[in-house]
């Protein structure tokens, strides 16, 4: 004789098995690629000199913090915690792992939020790199941190960093007290209001001004202003490459997410209740932002390595490019990377692969000019 609850609770053990174990790895790889930017930054000749750099090293951080938070599973979770794959820890661990997500997770995305403010002041409204650097940056910085941590620490000691199953989240518990009349919640007792309010809402509003910013960035891009026939052709090209990094970051940050985003609604409407393949590709995407932007990060370089190394297979391109990164660009390289070529209308082009690649001057102060591309005009890639 079949036993139909058997089955069914062999499946809810695998499910869970499954979409606790996934993070392990996804986030494994978020962390390693934002580690390996931030190296990248850090050995480059002019380092952290830019605002550019540091926006997206702060970034690149909070993706770290958020991926280690990610890649303890469900580990930290108290050990007396029901419908949980593997729970090792206790109440401290939990609210580590679910500060660490927290902050990592909102910092990210305000940061993110930071970049593309600042490409749209820098590129379409052309202000000035030394006020930006004055007088806007120290925001840039203040906000995503501040906010991260008083709203992290705020949740921490009003005990809203719970098992949700899967890992230390917003959670109530016991899990479900919310919605069971016979369970009383022992902690969290406000967690669902204080997720819509510390987490949905502002993740919302950053999306938002994201891909706003994005979309104006780009469209701003496109619009060719009259130029040297000589420059014309390299000034078409290096825009089209950077329209094209704006798009795949934006891309990115969309595909990871978009998942957690409607699951979060999803289950909001059916009492917690959630297909199992939405969460599966919430757990796969959600983590992922920081590989993915390291494969944006190096895109352009790889392709400027294989169109010179045709003969060169794609992984030994990578290799190449990473280890020529992480041990430093050699001299004549980087005269090469910071003088260009001469005959391309002038214009020094800086290859790297920094998200959101835009354009932008030399830390002079020299605002950008429509009428004319000259020798303080930069592209400024990873």
């Amino acid at each position: 004789e079949i036993n139909i609850d058997e089955i069914m609770h062999q499946t809810s053990l695998f499910h869970t098995a499954v979409l606790a174990t996934i993070p392990i790895a996804t986030g494994g790889l978020s962390f390693f690629g934002s580690l390996i930017i931030s190296i990248i930054i850090l050995k480059a000749k002019n380092g952290l000199c830019s605002t550019y750099r540091r926006l997206l090293f702060g970034m690149s951080v909070m993706d770290m913090i958020q991926s280690v938070a990610l890649g303890l599973s469900t580990f930290p979770s108290p050990r007396n915690t029901t419908d949980t794959w593997v729970a090792l820890g206790n109440t401290l661990t939990c609210d580590v792992q679910g500060l660490m997500f927290y902050v990592g997770g909102i910092g990210t995305s305000i940061y993110n939020c930071m970049l593309c403010i600042y490409f749209v002041l820098f590129v379409v409204k052309e202000t000035r790199q030394a006020t930006i650097k004055t007088k806007i940056e120290p925001f840039f910085h203040l906000f995503p941190i501040l906010y991260s941590l008083s709203t992290g620490i705020f949740l921490l000691v009003t005990h809203s960093f719970n098992s949700n199953g899967q890992m230390c989240w917003i959670a109530h518990n016991p899990r479900g007290c919310n919605r069971k009349p016979s369970l009383k919640c022992t902690r969290g007792v406000e967690s669902s209001q204080y997720r819509m309010i510390f987490q949905g809402l502002p993740v919302i509003i950053l999306f938002i001004i994201i891909s706003f910013s994005m979309t104006y960035l780009i469209n701003s891009l496109k619009i060719t202003p009259q130029r040297s026939i000589n420059s014309l052709t390299s000034v078409t090209r290096l825009q089209d490459e950077t329209i094209k990094q704006a798009k795949l970051y934006v891309a990115a940050y969309f595909l990871t997410f978009i998942f957690p985003f409607v699951y979060a609604i999803v289950a909001s409407v059916s009492d917690g209740e959630v297909p199992f393949t939405l969460a599966l590709l919430s757990q796969i995407f959600s983590p992922l932002q920081g590989f993915i932007n390291f494969v944006v990060f190096i895109r352009p370089d790889v392709i400027k390595r294989r169109a010179s190394f045709p003969e060169m297979s794609l992984p030994s391109i990578i290799y190449s490019v990473l280890n020529d990164k992480l041990k430093g660009t050699s001299k004549k390289g980087r005269d090469e990377e910071i003088h260009g070529n001469k005959n391309e209308g002038s214009i020094m082009v800086e290859k790297a692969g920094l998200p959101h690649a835009a354009w932008q001057a030399e830390d002079t102060g020299t605002p950008r000019t429509n009428n004319t591309v000259d020798e303080n005009v930069i592209i400024v890639s990873n």
